[in-house]
């Protein structure tokens, strides 16, 4: 039997036009999903009606069940197939890729509509100056279809609970009931070192499994807001600054959807082209974290 791969068909992205200061935004992660979900469809050429799985990477769920896929095939119009959430902090995008890789891998999907979402403004402590003080509702999708050659060429998932270095407990944004008691914030100082030696283990471990090297990989998307973590990251792992993609600049955190838009951009401005290998790696507060090998 011949395998089959999934690979990237097109990608697409959604972000609030205004930068939050105030903790409330009116975009909601189900408008930003839609908004990202249609971009990636119309750059595949594809419509909703071509999807057969659909998968949401969250930190911000709208409400708990009907869950933010349901949300989302709604808004597009899909009926029947599989749509779901997964939250696991702001490596939920890379969860939600590596799901629906082994959904196509195993024929058991053709095409699958792949996002990160969040809204985190509704969850910030605007009085905390610890906590990054910009907020924006964002969303990245990516289209995947079932292939003869690799496209993703693996990923790799983790998480420790008891790790509580890394460990930030918060609720959903969008279902506080005392925000004195849960919002999101906390020092670089407390998770500076355990995060990059997290962020080095599972790029280590991505590596060993492929018999690779840092000199093979093209680009490296580190979902990172911290400069200094990237850097820290980077150095240790003797991957040059020049190959890595961080989240974008422009605003402080965007949890889940900071890989997936890092990613978009870098495509649409020409730094990744035919044939890169990509190396996706992400850290969530939970503690989860995750990477994803890629072949563009």
């Amino acid at each position: 039997m011949t395998p089959i791969y999934s690979r990237i068909r097109a990608t697409g992205t959604s972000l609030s036009d205004s930068i939050v200061t105030d903790g409330a935004d009116p975009k909601t992660t189900v408008d930003m999903a839609e908004g990202a979900a249609r971009q990636a469809l119309d750059g595949a050429g594809l419509t909703p009606a071509d999807v057969d799985f659909l998968v949401i990477g969250t930190t911000s769920p709208d409400i708990v069940f009907p869950n933010v896929g349901c949300l989302l095939q709604e808004r597009l119009g899909m009926r029947g197939c599989a749509a779901f959430s997964v939250e696991a902090g702001s490596t939920g995008f890379i969860y939600a890729l590596s799901i629906a890789d082994r959904f196509i891998a195993s024929g058991q999907a053709t095409c699958a509509l792949v996002i990160g979402a969040d809204t985190l403004a509704n969850g910030s402590d605007i009085n905390n100056r610890e906590t990054p003080g910009n907020y924006a509702a964002a969303a990245g999708a990516v289209v995947l279809e079932s292939a003869s050659k690799p496209g993703i060429v693996s990923s790799h998932l983790g998480a420790d609970r008891n790790d509580k270095d890394l460990l930030q407990e918060v609720v959903s944004p969008n279902q506080i009931d005392n925000a004195e008691d849960h919002t999101l914030g906390t020092t670089d100082a407390e998770v500076f070192k355990p995060a990059v030696e997290a962020l080095r283990t599972v790029v280590d471990e991505a590596l060993a499994r492929q018999s690779l090297t840092s000199d093979d990989i093209n680009w490296v998307i580190l979902q990172q807001s911290n400069l200094a973590v990237i850097q820290a990251t980077a150095r240790g792992l003797g991957i040059p600054m020049q190959k890595v993609i961080p989240a974008p600049g422009d605003h402080d955190d965007m949890a889940t959807a900071a890989t997936p838009l890092a990613l978009d951009r870098a495509i649409r401005d020409g730094r990744i082209r035919d044939g890169d290998l990509l190396l996706l790696v992400a850290l969530g507060d939970s503690v989860t974290w995750g990477s994803a090998l890629i072949r563009f």
